[in-house]
């Protein structure tokens, strides 16, 4: 991935259930990204968690009463550290590593 891509990131850690928390942002309107999380120092979680937020355009919104548009999914994917996580456009991924 290069220095430029349209990518944004928050990283949280939690003390009390030993997780690390990351919020990975693709603020592309259409372009995907592969990205290679590497953590040094890191031990190998012992469980992984992750869940997309997305729509069908970056000016997506729900509108009460009406079906969703922007949707929050779990990712059914195993997360391996050794291969890339795929960003859709214009999406959120959070992932949890414990």
């Amino acid at each position: 991935m290069s220095g430029d891509a349209p990518l944004d990131a928050v990283a949280a850690w939690d003390q009390k259930t030993r997780a690390l928390n990351l919020a990975l942002i693709n603020y592309s309107p259409d372009r995907e990204i592969a990205l290679e999380i590497q953590a040094p120092g890191l031990a190998r979680p012992r469980s992984t968690a992750a869940w997309r937020v997305n729509g069908p355009s970056l000016g997506a919104i729900n509108v009460p009463g009406q079906p969703e548009s922007v949707t929050t999914t779990q990712l059914t994917a195993p997360l391996a550290p050794d291969r890339p996580l795929l960003l859709p456009a214009h999406s959120i991924t959070v992932v949890e590593w414990k």
